[in-house]
C-alpha cells in the first residue's frame, strides 16, 4: 500500500491493523518485528524526506500470543555464539507492546513494503466513510453510526426463547480483546477464507460466522444460544449480544 493512503488513515483518526511482510527483515535489526507479526499502526511521519525514510509506531500488545508463535530465531545468543534466540528470548520485544522504528519506502512508487493491511471489518468501515465523503471527521461519523444502530436495536423486538437469529462472529471478533469471549470461548480467524469460528473450551466448534442459532435461554446478563443442527450451547454476555446479533 502507498504511504499516501497511510497518511490519509492516520490524519482522519483511523489506526489500521497491519501484518508485517518478509520485507520487514530490512528494518534495522536492533528493533525489528518478524514477518507475520501483527499490530495497530499508531503513527507515521517522514523523518528523512531526501532518502525516503519514514518513522512508524506500532502497538503489538493485542497480538502478543500470536506474535510469539511467529517469532523467528534470528537474535544473537552470547551463551552459544549463535543467532538462536527469538525477539522475546532476547528481551527485545517492548514491554508495553509499542514498537517504533524507521524504514525506507519505495522512492518510485511510494509503496510501503514492510507491512500490509489486514482485511477486517474496521478497515471496510473506514473505506465506507471515505467513499461517502461525509464531510465530518471519522470519529464523528462513527458516533453517528453507533447512535443509528442503537436506535434500530431499541426498536427491534426483544430476543425470546426459540427464536432463530444470525450471529456475526466477524463483528464480535473486532471488539474482543485477546480473541476470547466473556465466557471463555475462543474466536478463531481463518485468514485464507476471512471467516471466524467460535470454539468451545474443549476445542469443539460451537458456531460459524453468520450461522443461525436458536435462543435457548435469556437472562438479565447473558443469553444462551445453540447453532442449528448442533448439540453444543454457548453463552454471550448482553454486551456481546448487542455486537453479534442483528435482528
Amino acid at each position: 500500500m502507498r504511504i499516501k493512503e497511510i497518511k490519509e488513515f492516520l490524519e482522519a483518526g483511523y489506526q489500521p491493523q497491519i501484518r508485517f511482510t518478509r520485507a520487514a527483515n530490512s528494518i534495522p535489526r536492533d528493533v525489528a518485528p518478524d514477518p507475520g507479526m501483527r499490530g495497530i499502526l499508531l503513527d507515521s511521519y517522514v523523518e528523512d524526506e531526501r532518502n525516503g525514510v519514514w518513522y512508524f509506531s506500532v502497538d503489538l500488545s493485542q497480538w502478543e500470543e500470536h506474535n510469539r508463535k511467529v517469532a523467528t530465531h534470528n537474535w544473537f545468543n552470547p551463551a552459544t555464539g549463535s543467532y538462536d534466540l527469538n525477539i522475546f528470548e532476547a528481551n527485545r520485544y517492548p514491554a508495553n507492546g509499542v514498537m517504533s522504528f524507521t524504514s525506507a519506502i519505495n522512492p518510485d512508487t511510494g509503496e510501503v513494503e514492510i507491512f500490509e493491511l489486514v482485511p477486517e471489518s474496521s478497515l471496510a468501515l473506514f473505506r465506507e466513510y471515505a467513499e461517502r465523503g461525509a464531510g465530518v471527521g471519522y470519529t464523528a461519523w462513527l458516533e453517528a453510526q453507533v447512535m443509528s444502530l442503537r436506535g434500530t436495536a431499541a426498536a427491534a423486538e426483544p430476543l425470546l426463547e426459540g427464536m432463530a437469529v444470525p450471529v456475526s462472529l466477524q463483528e464480535l471478533f473486532t471488539v474482543t480483546p485477546g480473541d476470547v469471549t466473556a465466557y471463555g470461548y475462543s474466536l478463531v480467524r481463518n485468514e485464507e477464507e476471512e471467516t471466524v469460528d467460535l470454539i468451545g473450551r474443549n476445542g469443539e466448534l460451537l458456531c460459524c460466522d453468520g450461522e443461525e442459532c436458536v435462543v435457548v435461554d435469556v437472562a438479565d446478563n447473558a443469553i444462551v444460544l445453540r447453532a442449528l443442527g448442533t448439540e453444543h450451547s454457548f453463552i454471550l454476555s448482553r454486551n456481546e449480544e448487542k455486537v453479534a446479533i442483528f435482528q
